[in-house]
């Protein structure tokens, strides 16, 4: 378990790897096992193939001797009657697997059928048919002169197709009274695999004969089921002689024929007590790796689970320190901007007051021995101070609403160019200078928030003539754009240095070449605040000293557009 600590930190993966580690060499040893079971089972197959090799060669020679001593009894009875009963009680008592058996004798160039005496289902020839007639029969009799005798060539076996693939034994015989012919013998050589049956008689005390029992013999391991045993093809036989499968093979040419026998395992075979030993240790093994894999993934998603808590307490405390660091951030800015409102306040609040509190003292003692002109003018000083400090307490407050969201986006349906006349009349009474506006295509249906539009442009037009000589030209151009509009400002002022154009749009923010120009540095910051409530976007392109030029985009004629962020200046 110590190695755990070392693994990828997911628990099933880890579980799986236990697993695989424990099950692999029991599984190995297994398989081992199970080879060496394979081998015993076979050998024991063998053994038993070989005990049933040895019983079948001792019947074929049985059954050989059998038909041997067939021969001496024709030869030494006196008729077919005879020949017959000591057949009957043969095959009865001493049992067999032949299907028929039978005598023939020459006559002429017949070898007639004399008698024929079937054990097994229907006889095969019938008495008085001509065996030399059949093409197997005829090969397997060899001529001695000019006449057929009785003459076998070796006593072989030889099969007879056309009557079922039996196989006929001959032996020749030649009677005492120059009789000649042969024995016959038919089977098949599948007619083993059955049981020989012998009848066993009870003998009464009186030497009679009492009852009968049929005894059936059986080959061995086959009677009792311990294997199969089957006749096979050659094509099959030579299947099973590369096959992989748990059997055995004969193949047995006998005196009966040839045979050739495939055995398997049967009912009563068996499992062998290492095979059952492998089974056991193979379940044994899986439920112990089964076991070590599952305390495996218990602990490595404890682990899991643990290191998920850490990391989210971790996590948490990351995020708690980044909230009081942005919190202290926004208390210092907070402080900065307030310190920045008050110098900026008192400084620009200073010289309207100044100019104020001047022309009153003056208007106050001298107003008797001030000539018209002259009052006038120190009253237009005061009113002109006083709409200045109302503007800048204006931009104040329209910037303190717009931050707490309590200015409302009502888009209206309104006539663009009206409005932009109006704002451009109020800009030119308010700042004075010359405004030149520029109307492209057709500007009809427009839908904004007539408010913000005015927050808007009067803050562009109030600083491009606050920045410009007093005779100065300022351009305002709008042309559609598919669904937006496109505001271009474009002044010939003092322009923006490039260092303090980032900063353009922040609250008190001003340039550093303004000089002794009265202003708050509120106006940008107003105007970037409606352009996000708007849906709109900003773009300052300006040249130190020479021009500035601000564009604006305004979605006015499409649906109603949602808040979107304001474009970084250039």
């Amino acid at each position: 378990m110590v190695l755990l600590a070392h693994l990828p930190r997911r628990p099933l993966l880890i579980a799986l790897l236990v697993f695989a580690a424990a099950a692999a060499p029991v599984v190995w040893l297994h398989r081992g096992w199970k080879q060496d079971t394979r081998r015993h089972d076979q050998e024991r197959l063998s053994a038993c193939a070989l005990s049933i090799r040895e019983a079948l060669i001792s019947e074929d020679i049985r059954h050989a001797h059998l038909v041997q001593s067939w021969r001496s009894g024709v030869e030494s009875s006196p008729d077919y009657a005879a020949l017959q009963r000591e057949l009957n009680d043969d095959l009865t008592l001493k049992g067999s697997h032949f299907r028929a058996v039978g005598g023939a004798a020459w006559s002429g160039a017949r070898l007639e059928v004399r008698l024929i005496i079937p054990v097994r289902g229907a006889a095969p020839f019938h008495p008085g048919e001509d065996l030399a007639a059949i093409p197997e029969v005829n090969a397997a009799l060899v001529s001695e002169g000019k006449q057929r005798k009785g003459l076998l060539s070796a006593s072989e076996p030889f099969t007879i197709p056309q009557i079922g693939d039996l196989v006929v034994t001959l032996t020749s015989f030649r009677r005492a009274d120059g009789e000649c012919g042969v024995i016959f013998a038919v089977l098949t050589p599948g007619d083993f695999l059955e049981p020989a049956e012998r009848i066993q008689y009870h003998i009464n005390p009186d030497g009679s004969l009492g009852a009968s029992t049929v005894n059936k013999t059986f080959l061995p391991y086959v009677g009792d089921e311990v294997v199969h045993l089957r006749a096979v093809s050659t094509a099959e036989y030579e299947r099973a002689l590369h096959a992989d499968a748990l059997n055995a093979t004969i193949n047995l040419n006998g005196a009966m024929g040839r045979l050739r026998l495939l055995i398997t395992p049967g009912p009563k075979f068996g499992v062998s007590e290492s095979n059952a030993m492998a089974r056991t240790m193979l379940g044994a093994g899986i439920t112990v790796a089964a076991l070590l894999s599952l305390l495996a993934w218990m602990q490595a998603r404890q682990r899991t689970v643990l290191a998920a808590t850490v990391r989210a307490r971790t996590e948490e405390l990351s995020r708690a320190q980044d909230e009081l660091r942005a919190a202290l951030e926004g208390e210092r800015e907070l402080v900065r901007l307030k310190s920045q409102f008050v110098n900026t306040v008192s400084h620009e609040f200073r010289t309207p007051l100044g100019v104020i509190l001047s022309s009153a003292d003056i208007l106050a003692h001298y107003l008797d021995r001030l000539l018209p002109e002259q009052r006038a003018q120190h009253l237009g000083d005061i009113r002109n101070s006083s709409v200045q400090m109302s503007h800048m307490l204006g931009q104040v407050l329209d910037l303190g609403r717009i931050e707490a969201d309590s200015h409302a986006f009502q888009p209206n349906p309104l006539d663009l160019v009206q409005l932009l006349g109006r704002i451009a009349d109020e800009s030119r009474s308010a700042f004075g200078g010359n405004v030149r506006l520029n109307f492209e295509g057709d500007l009809s249906g427009a839908a904004a928030d007539e408010s913000l539009l005015r927050h808007i442009f009067l803050n562009l037009l109030s600083n491009a003539r606050k920045y410009s000589a007093a005779d100065a030209l300022t351009d305002l151009t709008v042309h559609r754009d598919a669904d937006s509009a496109i505001f271009t400002v474009h002044d010939r002022g003092i322009g923006i240095p490039a260092g303090d154009l980032p900063r353009v749009f922040e609250a008190f923010a001003r340039g550093g070449n303004v000089a002794d120009a009265p202003g708050t540095g509120l106006g940008l910051a107003i105007v970037q605040r409606c352009l996000r409530l708007h849906g709109g976007t900003i773009h300052i392109i300006s040249t130190e000293g020479d021009s500035t030029t601000v564009t604006v985009r305004l979605p006015l004629f499409g649906a109603s557009p949602p808040p979107s962020p304001i474009g970084n200046p250039q």
